[in-house]
């Protein structure tokens, strides 16, 4: 699982399940109930928490477009990196980065 876990956090954009699993040399089964006991989350729950992690990084250390950050931390679209960012934060990104200002 560890080679995994640095699979992900060096790669931003989406993984397969399949390549994880080859990687690990085990079933796609066995890698997703393994993932799943040690890390707590699914391997797609992880990804995605990763790249919202990155993303949210990103917003608050620089000043780089919004749909710049998406495409970079792995999101093919903005709509559905302001859909799953707000679903995470419970704000968009342009608030998330506005809040960032009022604090400082």
């Amino acid at each position: 699982m560890a080679a995994a876990l640095r699979r992900i956090e060096m790669q931003p954009g989406r993984l397969s399940v399949d390549a994880l699993a080859s990687d690990a040399a085990v079933s796609v089964f066995h890698f997703l109930r393994v993932f799943e006991q040690v890390v707590g989350v699914t391997p797609g729950q992880y990804m995605l928490r990763r790249r919202l992690h990155r993303a949210a990084m990103r917003l608050r250390r620089s000043s780089d477009s919004i749909s710049s950050v998406a495409l970079e931390s792995g999101f093919e679209d903005l709509s559905t990196f302001n859909r799953q960012f707000r679903r995470a934060t419970g704000m968009t990104p342009g608030a998330y980065r506005a809040g960032r200002f009022r604090a400082g």
